[in-house]
């Protein structure tokens, strides 16, 4: 079982205890110098592939090691200039 979020609004001041579900692990990439933004995926059995930050978008790819899955979650705000 997994959850993927977007916009997920998370920074430096919020822990991960602080967005806890038991059981699970969460992996995160905050937007910064942002209210706004961020991605993040709750995960049982995974191990971390790749954690990005442009300040503008997030990358977050984990690999769930029971089922052999790639799970990524991408946010890139409507409002960006592709280029």
């Amino acid at each position: 079982m997994f959850l993927t979020l977007t916009e997920t609004h998370l920074n430096t001041t919020i822990m991960d205890a602080g967005v806890h579900f038991a059981g699970y692990t969460i992996y995160r990439v905050d937007r910064e110098h942002s209210s706004h933004g961020g991605v993040a995926i709750y995960l049982q059995d995974t191990r971390l592939l790749l954690s990005y930050s442009n300040g503008t978008s997030e990358i977050l790819a984990v690999h769930v090691e029971g089922i052999d899955l790639v799970i990524t979650v991408v946010y890139r705000p409507p409002d960006t200039v592709a280029g």
